[in-house]
C-alpha cells in the first residue's frame, strides 16, 4: 500500500529533492496523494510546481505537528 502523505526532503544528500518530487509528479505516482515539502528556503514557487504545503526548517514542532495534522484529517471519513 502506498502512502496518502509524503513529507520530502528537497536537500536529500546527492539528490534534487524537487527533481525526485517532478519524476514522480510527471510519472503519476503522486496522485491522490498529498505531498508538502520540506526546506530551508521556503517559496511560493513550490506551490506552483503541486506540493500541497510547505514545512520549513528549521521545524518547529507544534507547526509541524498541526500541518500534518491537518492534512492527515482530509484522509479521515466523516
Amino acid at each position: 500500500e502506498s502512502p496518502s502523505l509524503i513529507l520530502l526532503d528537497l536537500m536529500i544528500p546527492k539528490i534534487n529533492g524537487l527533481g525526485v518530487f517532478r519524476n514522480c509528479r510527471d510519472r503519476g505516482l503522486l496522485d491522490n496523494k498529498k505531498v508538502y515539502a520540506l526546506t530551508a528556503a521556503p517559496t511560493s514557487e513550490l506551490l506552483d510546481e503541486g506540493f500541497n504545503g510547505i514545512i520549513s526548517k528549521p521545524v518547529r514542532i507544534m507547526e509541524f505537528l498541526e500541518t500534518v495534522g491537518e492534512a492527515l484529517k482530509s484522509f479521515s471519513s466523516p
